[in-house]
């Protein structure tokens, strides 16, 4: 669409467990098609997971613990 930007990148196993996308706008100083600030900035987290980074542990214990 005219009014959205979209940004693809590959993400890799170094990225785990999340990345911050940091994005920054500048107007054109005087511009009147908009009533934005001059300046406009965000920062957003995308999370980055592996299957393979996974721990499941299994816990083994005997039916009873005496205190």
């Amino acid at each position: 669409q005219a009014t959205e930007t979209t940004l693809h990148l590959k993400a890799t196993a170094d990225m785990q467990p999340n990345v911050y996308i940091h994005v920054t706008l500048l107007q054109p100083y005087g511009q009147l098609a908009n009533d934005r600030p001059i300046r406009l900035y965000g920062v957003v987290p995308v999370r980055v997971t592996a299957p393979e980074s996974h721990l499941k542990p299994v816990i083994q214990v005997p039916k009873e613990i005496r205190p």
